[in-house]
């Protein structure tokens, strides 16, 4: 797409989760905005700014093996992070944007604890700034806990992505959602949120934004279906997976193998005993394609108790790369060509069906996701930042 010389630049600092740790939400934007950005320079006009600041954290720590890491790793990343904007500086080469990774105490919920962290961030934040060229400009919060500390930032705007029940969600201190994100809510000039379900009711100015897809990423998987009988899941394994039904329809069909792939946050000792369950690590966004090239189909297993303020990406992301796709009957599959299953038959008349598949169907599911991409969800958030 090409832009013209004219148009108005916004500076963007994204308060998010860990960058490149794992593919969210606010990072798909982001990459999505940089592509943008990049378009608008290549036309003679004046690029849009970015700087991010990586999680504060919204899980009290415990004394665990998983928690040190942690820490370990945070502390790594700070000190990475100041070599490597040495080398920059010395090389000439310039970053995607600059970055911070705060260094703070996870007792948000604290007041004292809370102040304590804004001194520290203080410097940290200025030095950012002025490394972005930003003064002002429009914060994006990805989480509620940084609204504690975004007036570090001085924005002019305030945006809040409220892509979760975020007080529900396994492994956050529920505490600390509850201590930021009324304020939030009040303070922000646009909340924006993927469904209907997920809009406080308090916001002033909203913006549904479903979740978009990486178009180009999921081509990759082949159009015609490989006959392999493998059901395939990807994603956090979490307390929302429905283990009992993924283990009853595992044992009802000892010829189908059921692949789940993803970082383990629960315990999967059931699923470890079926010999057609497999688990499978992570693997980088970018080779997702790749792992799912041998699937016949997809699903997302999820229980419904309790979760339906979850909005998933993969649903779009199995329907991008064409597989034939069910899941259980949250919200967010209303208005998908997703079949849903509350019970274990239904998961095995979709298997029965899924063993038909061909290559036009997949088709199909590709061209109903063609508008989906991430590149129009980032124009629909940057008509409404300058709406603003």
């Amino acid at each position: 797409m090409a832009y013209a010389g004219s148009v108005k630049r916004i500076d963007w600092v994204f308060f998010g989760d860990d960058w490149g740790r794992h593919p969210s939400t606010t990072q798909h934007l982001t990459r999505a905005l940089l592509a943008r950005s990049a378009a608008v320079e290549d036309g003679g006009g004046e690029p849009d700014r970015f700087a991010w600041v990586d999680s504060f954290g919204a899980r009290t720590p415990e004394l665990t093996a998983k928690d040190v890491r942690r820490v370990v790793e945070r502390v790594g990343r700070v000190v990475r992070g100041l070599a490597e904007r040495q080398r920059a500086t010395t090389s000439g080469q310039a970053a995607p944007f600059p970055r911070l990774a705060p260094v703070v105490a996870p007792w948000h919920h604290v007041g004292l604890v809370q102040a304590a962290n804004r001194t520290m961030l203080c410097g940290p934040m200025a030095r950012l700034l002025r490394e972005a060229g930003i003064a002002g400009g429009v914060a994006v919060l990805g989480h509620p806990v940084a609204g504690a500390y975004v007036d570090l930032a001085a924005p002019r705007k305030l945006v809040y992505l409220r892509l979760d029940d975020f007080a529900a969600l396994p492994g956050v201190d529920p505490r600390m959602v509850h201590a930021t994100e009324p304020g939030l809510i009040a303070r922000a000039d646009l909340v924006v949120a993927p469904s209907a379900r997920l809009v406080p009711s308090a916001a002033r100015r909203t913006l549904i934004l479903p979740q978009g897809v990486d178009l180009d990423a999921f081509a990759a998987v082949p159009a015609e279906p490989p006959g392999t009988r493998v059901l395939g899941y990807w994603g956090m394994l979490s307390r929302w997976l429905d283990q009992d039904l993924v283990m009853a329809v595992a044992r009802a069909r000892p010829d189908w193998t059921f692949e789940l792939r993803g970082p383990v946050d629960t315990d999967v000792s059931r699923l470890l005993a079926l010999s057609n369950v497999r688990l499978l690590p992570p693997v980088p966004h970018a080779r997702l394609a790749e792992a799912a090239a041998h699937w016949q189909a997809a699903w997302m297993p999820f229980r419904v108790d309790g979760m339906a303020g979850l909005s998933p990406l993969k649903l779009r992301e199995y329907l991008a790369a064409g597989l034939m796709t069910a899941a259980t009957a949250l919200p967010e599959v209303d208005g998908l060509e997703v079949t849903v299953v509350s019970a274990t038959d239904e998961v095995l008349a979709f298997l029965a069906a899924a063993e038909h598949d061909d290559a036009d169907a997949r088709a199909a599911r590709r061209r109903s996701q063609a508008g989906q991409g991430w590149a129009a969800r980032a124009e629909a958030l940057r008509a409404a930042v300058l709406a603003l």
